[in-house]
């Protein structure tokens, strides 16, 4: 026995026998083929009915205007600036099983992204963002908390896509 060469010089695959012309006897130093797999698909976390009844309600406007930029857009939603619908209550990593995590009531639809626009506003000025109900902690319930619109009036959002008074307006 070569102490040079190894054991696996010594099999039969290693020295070619039983393999296919053109084919390579596999070494420790081959890696192992890999076949590709399919990614998993998303199902979309918002129904399309909640995000067209959120888009209805907005008017394709923004319903925060938390940056002076958005203002001065005129509060405009376009694909220059980025959209989004913005969790109110965030469904935290992996997703979130309370069944009021993807209805109306807990979407804002704003500008940018959650690093621009009013959407990054929200999410870097967060003690700013739970006062005004654009953030809501977890156990607080979506359709209850009443929020700062863009020009300054508290709404409560609806899981129906509509603003309503808050209780204390009336």
């Amino acid at each position: 026995m070569n102490r040079r060469s190894g054991l696996t010089r010594h099999t039969p695959l290693a020295r070619g026998k039983g393999l296919a012309p053109g084919e390579r006897a596999l070494t420790s130093a081959t890696p192992l083929p890999r076949t590709p797999t399919a990614p998993k698909p998303r199902r979309p976390r918002v129904a399309a009915a909640v995000r067209d009844a959120v888009l209805a309600r907005s008017g394709g406007h923004c319903e925060v205007a938390a940056t002076s930029d958005c203002l001065a857009r005129g509060r405009s939603l376009d694909s220059h600036v980025g959209v989004s619908q913005h969790h109110r209550r965030p469904g935290r990593m992996g997703g979130s099983s309370a069944a009021s995590t993807n209805t109306a009531a807990n979407l804002l639809h704003v500008c940018g992204s959650g690093t621009t626009g009013c959407h990054g506003a929200i999410e870097s000025n967060r003690t700013e963002a739970l006062a005004f109900g654009w953030l809501l902690h977890a156990g607080q319930d979506p359709e209850l908390v009443p929020v700062r619109l863009w020009n300054g009036r508290r709404v409560l959002l609806t899981v129906a896509g509509e603003y309503a008074a808050p209780p204390d307006a009336a």
